[in-house]
C-alpha cells in the first residue's frame, strides 16, 4: 500500500512516497481522533477554519509551535483556511466546486496552492515572525490522483497529521479513495518514516 520510492538519506533531503487507494473511513478518523488528542485538536481547527493560535497553546512545546509566543496566529499550518486566502476563494464549498468542474474536463490544471510569497518567506525569517505554510501545493488529477508537494515536511512530528487532515477537508471531497503521492524537497527528523508508515497503514485499514 505504502511504496517509499525516494527515502530521505540526511537531514533537509527529499522524498517520495506513493500511497495506493488512500482513503480514511470516518470510523478510522473517530478511533485515531479518541486515542491521539494533537490529532482532535487539529481536526477542529482545519474544519472550524480556525486559526486562532490559543487553540494550540498546550502544544506549545511540539517542534511545529516552536515559534509559538512569537507568531500572531497560525494561518500558515491550518491549510483549509490557507487555501481560500491564497486561492481568492470564499469557501471551502467554492473551492471543491471548482476543482470538480475543472476535473470533469480532465483538466490537468486542478492545483491549490497553499505556499506563502517570497516576501512572505523572506519576512518571516528576517523581520516579521509569521506562521509559514510548509505545504507548497494540491495538484488534483483525472482518474483518482492526488499529488501533495511540500516546501519542507517534519516526518516524525507532523507529516501523519498532515497526511489526515489535508485528506479529510481538502482530498476527501473530490476523491473518496485515490491514489496519492507526496513529495516534499526537504525532511525534518528522518528517523520518523518507518513511524509514519505504521501509523498511515493503521488508519487506512
Amino acid at each position: 500500500m505504502i511504496e517509499i520510492l525516494k527515502t530521505p538519506e540526511f537531514e533537509n533531503d527529499d522524498y517520495l512516497i506513493k500511497i495506493k487507494d488512500f482513503s480514511i473511513t470516518p470510523k478510522s478518523l473517530n478511533d485515531a481522533m479518541y486515542e491521539d488528542e494533537y490529532l482532535s485538536y487539529k481536526c477542529t481547527a482545519f474544519s472550524l477554519e480556525q486559526i486562532s493560535k490559543s487553540q494550540f497553546m498546550k502544544f506549545k512545546n511540539r517542534p511545529s509551535l516552536r515559534n509559538y509566543e512569537h507568531i500572531p496566529d497560525l494561518r500558515g499550518s491550518i491549510y483549509t483556511r490557507k487555501a481560500l486566502i491564497e486561492n481568492n476563494v470564499g469557501s471551502l464549498k467554492e473551492l471543491h466546486f471548482k476543482i470538480k468542474q475543472m476535473l470533469m474536463k480532465k483538466s490537468r490544471r486542478a492545483i491549490v496552492r497553499i505556499a506563502n510569497s517570497l516576501n512572505e518567506y523572506y519576512d518571516s525569517e528576517l523581520s516579521f515572525p509569521m506562521d509559514t505554510s510548509c505545504l507548497n501545493l494540491i495538484h488534483y488529477l483525472p482518474n483518482n490522483r492526488i499529488r501533495l508537494v511540500f516546501r519542507a515536511s517534519d516526518i516524525k512530528n507532523e507529516l501523519y497529521y498532515d497526511a489526515v487532515t489535508i485528506y479529510q477537508y481538502l482530498l476527501k471531497p473530490i476523491y473518496v479513495s485515490f491514489d496519492l503521492t507526496i513529495y516534499s524537497s526537504t525532511a525534518q527528523n528522518i528517523d520518523g518514516l518507518n513511524n509514519f508508515s505504521r501509523k498511515i497503514e493503521k488508519i487506512l485499514k
